[in-house]
């Protein structure tokens, strides 16, 4: 496999079951050279996409900084369950409403960002995630919580999960680098 294919863009990443660590020996500033040009490149056009973000209520703001960040590269969120907030309280049709809008927003998602620490909700949006064959990329700031032992969890290395481990602040346009490598494209 090329270094194109073993970005290690900004942040540690890991792919699939066994942990593999993909790592360039390219320097950084080739890094950010060889994604600006992808990013900017024809290649990379075809491959604007909608996702979905599962993360808990109390992280609105990482959620707005990822969406930010890949609206800013051309993405279309499918559902933006921040709109409304919590619903907990409201009545049951309106939890029914909810938990529907948010498992649509994920069918209609071509991938998913999961943004870790998550609640109930968070890793049933993962669960779903899987289920329905989307890519997803799990992002934890915490590298434990990848390696074995009773914090990580079965599903966070699923086949199609692409583990991120960086500064939040990175997450949008890591995942919009790996989404243009023709390799990632769902």
């Amino acid at each position: 496999m090329s270094d194109f294919y073993k970005l290690d863009i900004f942040c540690q990443i890991t792919w699939g079951i066994g942990g593999r660590k993909m790592h360039s020996s390219l320097s950084a500033l080739a890094k950010l050279q060889k994604i600006d040009n992808l990013i900017t490149s024809k290649q990379a056009v075809g491959y604007l996409m909608k996702y979905y973000i599962a993360t808990s209520l109390s992280r609105v703001t990482a959620h707005h900084i990822v969406r930010e960040a890949l609206k800013t590269c051309g993405h279309e969120i499918s559902y933006d369950w921040t709109s409304h907030g919590s619903v907990k309280s409201t009545s049951k049709e309106r939890l029914q409403e909810v938990a529907t809008l948010e498992l649509e927003g994920i069918a209609d998602a071509d991938f998913v960002v999961v943004l870790l620490p998550g609640g109930g909700g968070t890793h049933l949006e993962l669960g779903f995630a899987i289920a329905k064959g989307k890519k997803v990329f799990l992002h934890s700031e915490e590298p434990s919580l990848f390696e074995l032992g009773p914090q990580t969890n079965a599903f966070y290395h699923h086949p199609d999960i692409i583990q991120l481990v960086c500064p939040l602040a990175e997450v949008g346009r890591t995942v919009h680098s790996l989404l243009a490598l023709p390799a990632m494209v769902p």
